[in-house]
């Protein structure tokens, strides 16, 4: 294996690292914020909560088909 292709792979699980923790962390926070939260702007904090998901879920699958498969 050449350098640049365990470059690629490592920068490949890094970013798909970071897109789970963005998704997993946006699903924790969006049930926090609609079901458990009694703030008054809950569901302002619930919609950026699943804005979040969506980054993580979009770096994760830009991380999954494009970087991996160079």
């Amino acid at each position: 294996m050449n350098i640049k292709r365990i470059t690629l792979i490592i920068l490949s699980r890094l970013s798909r690292g970071i897109g789970m923790g963005l998704g997993a962390s946006g699903i924790a926070f969006s049930l926090w914020f609609f079901f458990f939260s009694n703030s008054e702007s809950k569901y302002l904090w619930g919609a950026f909560s699943i804005a979040e998901y969506l980054v993580g879920y979009f770096i994760y699958r830009f991380a999954y088909t494009y970087i991996y498969d160079e």
